[in-house]
């Protein structure tokens, strides 16, 4: 397959940059790993609400609904298209034992939770360590749980735990936190919510399922009865298809300018994978519009010089 632009991830960002491909009458390749498209949205289950003008019950149906305006226009995504490899200088595309070949690659491969790495976190997946308190809190109804993080995440996650739970303690590494004043003021003012700073979790432990935490404060270790954990300290770039060919910054994102071109011509880069994104879905989706529609100003250019 030979495209001016090949589309690496279906999230809303790598979905606008195939409507502008599309529109702009592009040639064009929609490459997603998963079975279905909506990327992070897929993964966000409580309301949202601040997408102008798509309020929705969660993310999913904020998905459905992107993708059913993209099929509308005619737009066409590839699902259980796992990109293995890309050499972004030849602009190849590696997909099992298939290669796509393209002028152009827009990177739209988001981010992933980041993990701890600490004893017990991989073996009790499903058994007690739980990625959405929003999805999954009455499976913990009654019990106590342990939430890890001083961002927005996990203060929300300890809110929504504590309408269900007996008792949520909210560990972090330090005492600043960087969530929103309003959840911190709901989370001091909650009496199930226990807040415990300076604090690190080093391994979860039980026979079939979470039964204990160990956790370091100060010089001291402390085991607390859990039946639950949630980790939320943050995320990390799916910027490894590209190291070593083009610019991250330090945390591994990929380095763009304001048009979200990379260090290398033949490469942009959209969405939560991109350096300075704000994570959010209203930029991810004009960041896969001002990607798309800079690669066509190009290509107007080069036929104006022909």
């Amino acid at each position: 397959m030979d495209v001016d632009v090949a589309i690496v991830g279906a999230g809303p960002a790598g979905i606008s940059a195939a409507i502008w491909a599309h529109t702009l009458k592009l040639r064009y390749a929609v490459l997603e790993a998963a079975r279905e498209p909506g990327g992070q949205l897929l993964r966000v289950h409580n309301r949202v609400l601040d997408y102008a003008g798509l309020p929705s019950e969660n993310g999913a149906a904020l998905a459905e609904r992107i993708c059913a305006h993209a099929e509308m226009l005619g737009v066409t995504i590839l699902p259980s298209a796992a990109v293995s490899a890309v050499d972004v200088e030849r602009g190849l595309i590696r997909i099992g034992e298939s290669t796509v070949t393209s002028r152009h690659v827009v990177l739209a491969t988001g981010v992933r939770a980041r993990t701890l790495g600490i004893p017990g976190e991989a073996v009790f997946v499903g058994r007690g360590v739980s990625p959405s308190a929003s999805r999954f809190a009455e499976q913990f109804r009654g019990c106590r749980v342990i939430v890890v993080g001083g961002g927005d995440a996990a203060f929300e996650e300890a809110l929504i735990l504590s309408e269900v739970c007996e008792h949520v303690t909210l560990i972090h590494r330090s005492d600043r936190y960087s969530a929103r004043r309003d959840f911190r003021d709901r989370v001091d003012g909650d009496p199930r919510i226990d807040v415990v700073p300076f604090a690190e979790l080093i391994a979860i432990e039980g026979v079939d399922r979470v039964e204990r935490v160990r956790v370091r404060l100060d010089d001291t270790l402390a085991s607390l009865d859990v039946a639950g954990v949630f980790v939320c300290v943050g995320v990390e770039p799916n910027s490894e298809l590209v190291a070593g060919q083009v610019e991250l910054d330090h945390r591994g994102y990929v380095v763009v300018d304001s048009r979200m071109r990379t260090s290398t011509d033949r490469l942009y880069a959209v969405g939560d994978v991109r350096s300075g994104s704000s994570l959010t879905i209203a930029a991810a989706v004009g960041e896969g519009a001002t990607a798309v529609k800079d690669i066509q100003r190009q290509a107007a250019e080069a036929a104006n010089h022909d």
